[in-house]
């Protein structure tokens, strides 16, 4: 696939999946720009940065900063722009801590979905006194399962739509 395709791909699915989820403490990340420096990202960035500082429970903000990193490290691993290296791994920390204060937050578990077969590294996790290794492609398959428990959830999966009327679950109009 393309770079701007993958790119544009995950700026619709982002988009798309936040349609319903009011973020008025920050804005949305710009996915439309190539940030050609590090100095212009660290910009780009500081609303969100500024955001946890103030309020380290700001699940957006946290949101917001994992897809910043995410799309600097999918830049960087096309060859776009030349600092991100390290994206990945900031992009992940982020939405793990967005799924931390609200594990419902919907478009963070399709991120991290995604984010970690991407990384495709293994990690020392710990459980009580059970340590051992979890395979990112197992953290990605977790999230998808997440995924679609969540997507059982009309009101999450859709941003709050409304439940279907209560006569028959049809809603009344017209139909060809």
């Amino acid at each position: 696939m393309r770079p701007f395709a993958r790119t544009a791909l995950t700026a619709l699915g982002l988009v798309g999946l936040l349609a319903g989820r009011a973020t008025a403490a920050v804005p949305p990340f710009d996915l439309t720009k190539i940030l050609a420096n590090e100095a212009a990202f660290t910009r780009a960035i500081e609303v969100y940065q500024k955001a946890i500082a103030a309020n380290p429970k700001d699940v957006d903000a946290h949101y917001w900063l994992g897809v910043a990193y995410w799309e600097a490290s999918l830049q960087w691993r096309n060859m776009l722009i030349p600092y991100g290296a390290g994206s990945l791994d900031k992009c992940i920390e982020e939405l793990e801590r967005a799924v931390k204060i609200d594990d419902n937050y919907f478009a963070a578990w399709q991120l991290l979905a995604a984010a970690y077969p991407t990384r495709g590294t293994r990690a020392i996790f710990g459980l009580g006194s059970l340590v051992g290794v979890l395979d990112d492609r197992e953290k990605g398959w977790q999230a998808t399962q997440k995924l679609i428990v969540l997507s059982q959830k009309i009101s999450i999966a859709y941003g709050g739509a409304p439940p279907a009327p209560k006569f028959g679950g049809v809603p009344a109009g017209p139909y060809p």
